[in-house]
């Protein structure tokens, strides 16, 4: 089970927690990444979701998910990667160039 911090309407940690599945209160939000991998050739990596799924089974998609307590966007983003595509990648704090 995945154990989800609640952050307030300015991204801050409330201390409080959730249980994946749980619904958010009015005011309460949780941390969601989504990974956008691009070759040089400008190329975009994306997935087809597995069938089984609840939500949006067999469609194409962006990789993504929720960060667990504790993790904050870089690490969850890093997991989820790996954990979706098998991909093991680590943080590189770079600036993005636009051709």
């Amino acid at each position: 089970m995945e154990i989800w911090d609640v952050l307030d309407e300015r991204g801050n940690i409330t201390g409080k927690t959730i249980d994946r599945g749980e619904i958010l209160k009015e005011g309460e939000y949780h941390l969601v990444v989504h990974i956008w991998i691009i070759n040089d050739k400008g190329e975009i990596l994306i997935q087809k979701r597995p069938n089984n799924l609840k939500f949006a089974p067999g469609k194409w998609a962006i990789t993504g998910g929720s960060a667990i307590q504790g993790e904050d966007s870089i690490t969850a983003a890093c997991r989820e990667t790996k954990e979706e595509l098998g991909i093991d990648i680590q943080p590189i704090y770079k600036p993005i160039r636009h051709k």
